[in-house]
């Protein structure tokens, strides 16, 4: 079941000493006592001080001291307090109900209130939405992701076929770029979660899976009508002398899509930065520089070169 899903009557538990406490994927988390060292408590093993608001997993991926940042920004700088005290993060944010806060010292029905509705925003803001895809089924795509889908470049690709002109001869070829890409990007996806699970030495971050779904959901914006069928023939034949590759037209129109529909404000709310963005548009179209004597990609340091073949199965090395 969903962590959301849970009903508050579920909590809270208690432990031998009689401090109420919530239980995690297995960890509990204090409220009846102050706790000295941050627990791990995200779900896929990684301390919130390690990773503060790294983008992968929203707020859950906030550290006690982020969350106590936000609260003081909305006011509450007593309940920031008493929730540092407790070394509350972002991982167990949406099972706390107003029992806990009461239990945490927060007597003031105000502030309790304010903190409820607090966590309510937060919650929608970072809430994934689903998609029935015809082949996957259910998928649950990012937030981040769900905003770059609802702009007009990335509708564009509902009315882009994904096999070029093949449908007018096998009408059952009829899908087109829209749902390939967000297939693209759950496969994605879930193959770097699972790297990250499984091989924890690869030091794979949430911004590092957030920022290969983005790559895998925009891999394909620039492509023209009936997709490889407008750069593979008809380029080539009104327009010979142009090197056009829909890579470097997708990459551009990424640009364009983050700047006509006000996205950066969105990125950075997520916590991705200007290197992010580049290692987003290099896993697409590849380096700007392809410099043969060094690591060309500025995205991503080379040991995490193996991120970049996950959307395309090709890399520059210094080989």
């Amino acid at each position: 079941m969903n962590d959301r899903k849970r009903k508050a009557k579920d909590l809270p538990f208690t432990n031998g000493n009689g401090a109420h406490i919530l239980k995690k994927n297995n960890s509990e988390v204090s409220f009846g006592q102050p706790v000295v060292e941050e627990e791990d408590l995200l779900s896929d093993g990684i301390s919130s001080t390690q990773e503060s608001n790294s983008g992968g997993t929203g707020e859950q991926s906030w550290s006690a001291d982020h969350l106590a940042k936000k609260l003081k920004e909305i006011g509450l700088s007593e309940v920031a307090q008493k929730f540092k005290e407790h070394n509350i993060s972002g991982a167990v944010l949406d099972m706390i109900t107003e029992e806990q806060l009461t239990t945490m010292g927060i007597d003031k029905i105000g502030d309790r209130l304010e903190v409820l509705k607090f966590i309510r925003g937060i919650s929608e803001e970072h809430k994934r939405k689903v998609f029935n895809d015809p082949v996957h089924g259910h998928t649950e795509i990012h937030p981040l992701c769900v905003k770059i889908i609802d702009t007009p470049q990335f509708q564009r690709l509902r009315y882009l076929k994904q096999l070029g002109a093949c449908y007018f001869v096998y009408p059952g070829a009829g899908h087109n770029r829209f749902e390939h890409c967000i297939g693209v990007c759950h496969l994605a996806g879930q193959l770097a979660r699972t790297l990250k699970k499984r091989q924890p030495e690869l030091d794979i971050t949430n911004k590092d899976v957030l920022c290969v779904e983005i790559a895998g959901l925009c891999h394909d914006l620039g492509h023209g009508p009936f997709s490889h069928l407008f750069d593979g023939k008809f380029i080539p034949t009104v327009r010979p002398e142009l090197k056009w590759k829909h890579e470097d037209a997708s990459v551009k129109m990424f640009d364009y899509l983050i700047e006509e529909n006000e996205l950066r404000k969105e990125f950075e709310r997520f916590g991705l930065t200007e290197q992010d963005i580049t290692f987003v548009k290099e896993q697409i179209a590849g380096p700007v520089k392809k410099n043969k004597n060094e690591w060309p990609y500025q995205g991503r340091e080379e040991k995490k070169g193996f991120l970049y073949e996950v959307i395309v199965y090709k890399i520059i090395t210094t080989k």
